[in-house]
């Protein structure tokens, strides 16, 4: 009875210690804990895939406009492509069909007869004063008379004036002069006003701000005009007997002519950058599976746009919440393919961790493969399609190896996993799923048994003969079965993979056996 109690406290401490270490009480502040290690690994692990997994290596080259191409280029999604020098052609056309915003200041006439007004009768009061002691006690009459207008005057035509008294008349002459000018228009530089003779001007009137468009120039006139119709409209305002007063009023109206009509650049610029805004970017759509660029063309700036639309589309792919939802996808795939399972080789702890890592090793170069493979472009031959350089890829080389290191059971796992990460890899495309789980498959369960390296070049062997028949099984179900020649490409590429993978696999074992002290059936 004594010996039946202690053979049962025995196997009850043994079922004990194989419990998963998820049922363990641990503390996990102690980082030489086997379990806090093995997740340690797997976070790692998770973080390294996660960076293959949504990296994106540009799969053409840069092309400048004028060279030939090398490759051919396609569309792997449709997208929308902004054709810059149409939209910027557009803006700028948008832009200079708006018409100029000119000032028209309808107080300006106003403000100088106001000048003209106190002038005269300041000068006219003064004259009247017998004693004139008020103008001779600052400067003389005629440079009071000057500042009050603020211009210069003849003497000849101040003796006029003065002779006259300064006659609070003789303003109306000068009033009726400068207002029909006024009215005309007075530009600064007629030539530039005149640019806009094509198209037409807004002139916009101060204070009220009412604006009108105007495409009938010939009213308008410069300073020199201005001074020529002075002229003109003096002598048919004045009558013969008051000849003598064309000399002081042609000069005082000459020398109170100032523009009216200005051009408004900040509301110019103000409305063609509207104008630039309100016009839609041009966009021209790219279809999957259009060919963006042939093999010998010769590159133009339409192609270098959609060339730059596709960077920008992979780069796109790669967001912050894109690769955090890459990072907790293959967190939760590891945790479940590697978190549970226990390594053949031993029961320690210490050895499972061992396993694990080089487990993670194999599956981060076997997806760098994946990834390089995806990246690289495509090879546009006869016999090839576009995804023959898929079907090359030797992804069963970790398969094989892992199977000879640490079990078809470890293996198993190994295989699931480069699986998933392939479909993640290549878009999720089902096929992609499918291929390299088969062959990973077959090479394993070949390769598990030998015992001498000659076997691993036989597995290779029989993941080339069940690639070929993957492929055939999927150009059926895709349709494409009797479409000879890239059919014979893709079974071609798919052969390949199976030796690639045979190869590869006897020069890593012995690698493998020597860094992580792994004894094999083919070592022993």
């Amino acid at each position: 009875m004594k010996l039946f109690i202690k053979k049962n406290k025995i196997f009850s401490k043994l079922r004990r210690q194989k419990k998963d270490l998820f049922h363990k009480s641990i503390e996990w502040s102690d980082l030489n804990h086997p379990a806090v290690q093995k997740w340690i690994i797997i976070f790692f692990l998770s973080v390294l895939l996660c960076l293959i997994v949504s990296s994106r290596i540009p799969s053409y080259r840069q092309y400048v406009s004028g060279e030939i191409a090398t490759l051919d280029v396609k569309a792997p999604q449709d997208f929308l492509v902004e054709d810059n020098p149409s939209t910027t052609a557009k803006r700028i056309k948008a832009s200079d069909s708006v018409w100029a915003v000119y000032d028209f200041d309808l107080n300006a006439i106003a403000k100088i007869e106001q000048k003209i007004d106190l002038a005269f009768k300041t000068m006219s009061e003064s004259f009247l004063d017998k004693d004139k002691k008020e103008i001779k006690e600052g400067a003389t009459p005629r440079e009071k008379f000057e500042q009050l207008l603020g211009i210069n005057i003849s003497e000849s035509s101040f003796k006029i004036l003065e002779k006259r008294n300064f006659n609070l008349n003789i303003p109306n002459y000068i009033y009726r002069i400068l207002n029909n000018i006024f009215e005309q228009g007075i530009v600064s530089n007629r030539e530039i006003l005149m640019e806009e003779k094509n198209r037409g001007i807004v002139i916009r009137f101060f204070p009220n701000r009412e604006e009108t468009n105007i495409q009938e120039f010939s009213r308008f006139m410069d300073i020199t005009q201005a001074r020529s119709r002075v002229k003109k409209e003096a002598r048919i305002l004045l009558p013969s007997s008051e000849r003598s007063l064309r000399k002081p009023v042609v000069e005082i109206a000459q020398g109170l002519l100032r523009p009216n009509l200005t051009f408004n650049k900040s509301e110019t610029e103000e409305k063609k950058t509207t104008a630039r805004e309100a016009v839609k970017s041009v966009l021209f759509e790219v279809k999957k599976g259009e060919i963006i660029i042939r093999a010998g063309e010769k590159v133009t700036p339409e192609h270098l746009l959609k060339l730059a639309k596709l960077r920008q589309l992979k780069t796109d792919r790669n967001s912050i919440g894109s690769t955090l939802g890459n990072f907790f996808i293959i967190l939760l795939i590891l945790s479940i393919g590697f978190g549970f399972s226990i390594t053949e080789a031993s029961k320690k702890s210490q050895m499972q961790n061992k396993d694990l890592f080089f487990a993670g090793i194999m599956l981060v170069l076997t997806t760098l493969m994946l990834q390089i493979g995806e990246s690289l472009p495509e090879i546009k031959l006869l016999f090839l399609s576009d995804h023959s350089l898929f079907f090359a890829i030797p992804v069963a080389t970790g398969a094989i190896v892992i199977s000879v290191v640490l079990g078809i059971k470890q293996c198993m796992v190994f295989s699931v996993l480069i699986s998933i990460f392939s479909i993640m890899v290549f878009d999720y495309k089902i096929e992609c799923f499918i291929y390299p789980f088969i062959g990973s498959l077959v090479g394993a369960r070949e390769a598990v048994y030998g015992n001498q390296r000659s076997t691993l070049l036989k597995a290779g062997l029989w993941v080339s003969a069940a690639n070929i028949i993957v492929i055939l099984c999927l150009k059926l179900k895709l349709g494409d079965f009797f479409n000879w020649e890239p059919l014979m490409g893709n079974l071609a590429m798919g052969f390949l993979s199976g030796i690639l993978s045979g190869i590869i696999a006897a020069g890593l074992v012995p690698l493998i056996e020597v860094v992580f002290s792994y004894t094999t059936d083919i070592k022993l």
